[in-house]
């Protein structure tokens, strides 16, 4: 039977919410640790990661179930890598839930490696981009976020 994704634990002035997130970490086949967070970015303000709660899970063994053994919803265990993991799973939530705009011109996955190419053999990078964005266009990939201006 896997862990359960999420034990929510909630203090006021919370109450249940899908904005509550769980970061996991898999110790190994037999620890797993969790983590509760929300993000919160009000207006013009900067974001918060307000981390409330942890939970660890624990077997003797791979044929058994996890048993929770630890959970808390104060003094929550953290360290720089694990906050650092935290921030990168709260940006994949944002970029996968988030829609992009603006006047974008897409171009091929190989742009980066090209413009460090480019940057070393001192290329100048405003003509770098115009060529790729031009073989971009010959092409006819879309482009987004454009209107008709006709």
């Amino acid at each position: 039977m896997a862990i359960p994704v999420h034990i929510p634990v909630f203090r006021e002035p919370f109450a249940p919410s899908s904005s509550i997130k769980t970061y996991v970490l898999h110790v190994s086949r037999l620890c797993q640790m969790q983590w509760d967070y929300i993000l919160d970015w009000p207006g013009n303000e900067q974001p918060k990661l307000w981390i409330y709660a942890y939970r660890c899970f624990q077997r003797n063994d791979c044929s058994e179930e996890f048993r929770e053994v630890d959970h808390i919803p104060f003094d929550v265990p953290v360290w720089d890598d694990l906050l650092s993991a935290i921030c990168q799973h709260a940006a994949s939530l944002l970029y996968s839930s988030a829609t992009v705009v603006g006047p974008l011109v897409p171009v091929t996955k190989d742009y980066k490696i090209g413009a460090e190419e480019a940057a070393k053999k001192h290329y100048d990078m405003h003509k770098y981009r115009k060529m790729m964005q031009t073989d971009q266009r010959s092409e006819e990939t879309p482009h987004y976020n454009q209107e008709d201006r006709g």
